[in-house]
């Protein structure tokens, strides 16, 4: 079974990229886990950035 690491990098111009590895490369019925990887991987950027917008939101409304 492969490890998958999901990194997030900040590129210093307002944007970030989600990178995921996998260790040792995929085979057979690993690449089924690496798409499940990718998905949860998705998802939890998508969450970051709803929070992110939100967070933003309500602090331009205290102001």
């Amino acid at each position: 079974m492969a490890e998958v690491t999901i990194r997030i990098i900040d590129n210093d111009n307002g944007n970030v990229s989600l990178i995921m590895e996998a260790i040792p490369p995929l085979q057979g019925s690993d690449k089924d886990s690496f798409t499940e990887a990718q998905q949860l991987g998705v998802a939890f950027m998508e969450r970051i950035v709803k929070q992110g917008v939100n967070n933003f939101i309500k602090s331009t409304d205290d102001e």
